[in-house]
């Protein structure tokens, strides 16, 4: 009897280490399976699991950080944001954090806190590493640069520097960034490019073309040069030359909606509808998120007369921007073609709500109200259209109002 109550709390003992040390293991199954669906990029994966590991283990700033970049990689940028700045309360000194906060701040538009972030990072001690850093062109599409937080010197922090000046329209001192991380790489396309864009928004298209043309030549065929070199061309009508560099782009970066979206608008501009309406297509087969990108194609199926097809659209562009006037002034003027006069009406009202002085809805919708038969109505837009200087507004007048007006 003695001997069994002696033994007893040994054998308990030894369930309890046993059970202990299973649970230990299996929460750091959870930690190694998470990261390892992380590496081979199954984010949504990689954050259930690591959304496990860290009801466990709560003080673990690396499964925090790991579980960050997923819910980046899967959109979930607010969240991200939350996880990064866990990681730096619990690990002041991950530099790989700070980073990816910083650029995730900068995406966000959040400029001030990107600034503080980037400063802090120049200041602190750089550690080995393994985080791979994919770093997005401007324009979109694509993998401008693969490196990682102990590659990403002092220069590339001069550079997001650069552009927060920029964003901030502080245009000498992103000059001086951006002059900065060139002192220290020289050979390095994307800051050419970068500082080219400064100087595109001080309207200084000489200095700007000189940069896009530095990169390309350091780097031929870098998309994102050649992309903005057409955009400069189609600035400053070279509407041949731009074209042929959106050309190049495309064929360089065929995944990007961007020259495309650019190409189709010299299309346009040129009277070129069709050739319009195939780059869009494209454009819109890769990203069809973009409003303009419906509202260009609209235009372009209305100057071929499929006004249906133009209708849907215009529709799809105001789905994606409820406000944008100019979307449901055209859908206004394609539905007046269809003899759709009361549908046409509603759109110009609404885009009077947004513009209160577009000259030219008042004009439009001067012209459906005397298809309805309200000619004082009629006479009263033609009137405001014509204090907007809408001179077809005049001759309208003329023909519908007996008085003059």
């Amino acid at each position: 009897m003695y001997s069994f109550r002696l033994i007893l709390p040994v054998v308990f003992t030894m369930v309890l280490s046993t059970a202990t040390a299973q649970v230990t293991r299996s929460v750091d199954t959870l930690y190694h399976s998470g990261v390892a669906a992380w590496d081979r990029m199954e984010y949504a994966l990689a954050a259930e699991k690591l959304n496990e590991f860290l009801y466990h283990q709560p003080a673990s700033a690396d499964a925090y950080f790991y579980r960050a970049s997923a819910r980046q990689a899967l959109d979930e940028l607010e969240n991200a944001l939350t996880d990064y700045s866990i990681v730096m309360e619990l690990e002041p000194g991950h530099s790989d954090a700070l980073h990816a906060r910083a650029v995730l701040n900068y995406e966000l538009k959040r400029y001030d806190a990107a600034r503080k972030d980037f400063i802090r990072l120049k200041s602190m001690p750089r550690g080995e590493t393994n985080t791979i850093l994919f770093m997005r062109s401007r324009y979109g599409g694509g993998v401008s640069e693969v490196g990682t937080v102990q590659s990403d010197n002092v220069a590339d922090i001069y550079q997001y520097l650069g552009m927060i000046e920029k964003e901030q329209q502080q245009y000498h001192r992103a000059l001086a960034y951006l002059d900065s991380a060139l002192y220290i790489r020289s050979q390095k396309p994307e800051y050419y490019v970068n500082r080219g864009l400064i100087y595109q928004a001080m309207n200084n298209l000489k200095q700007a073309r000189e940069d896009y043309l530095r990169a390309l030549s350091i780097y031929p065929g870098y998309a994102l040069a050649e992309y903005n070199l057409a955009v400069l061309m189609q600035m400053t009508g070279e509407d041949v030359e731009a074209d042929s560099y959106f050309t190049r782009t495309i064929e360089d970066n065929p995944d990007s909606p961007y020259p495309y979206r650019q190409r189709a608008y010299n299309s346009l501009q040129k009277g070129n509808f069709e050739e319009a309406l195939a780059d869009l297509d494209h454009a819109l087969r890769i990203d069809d998120s973009d409003a303009e990108t419906w509202l260009n194609h609209g235009l372009a199926l209305s100057k071929l007369k499929r006004w249906s097809e133009a209708v849907h659209s215009y529709t799809k562009a105001i789905e994606l921007k409820p406000d944008l006037e100019k979307a449901y002034l055209n859908r206004g003027n394609t539905l007046y073609r269809l003899e759709l006069y009361q549908e046409a009406l509603d759109d110009y009202k609404v885009a009077l709500l947004f513009r209160p002085d577009y000259g030219i809805a008042f004009y439009h919708r001067g012209l459906v109200y005397h298809q309805l038969g309200d000619d004082e109505s009629a006479c009263a837009d033609l009137e405001k259209a014509i204090q907007q200087r809408v001179k077809p507004a005049l001759k309208a007048r003329a023909k519908i109002c007996s008085n003059g007006m």
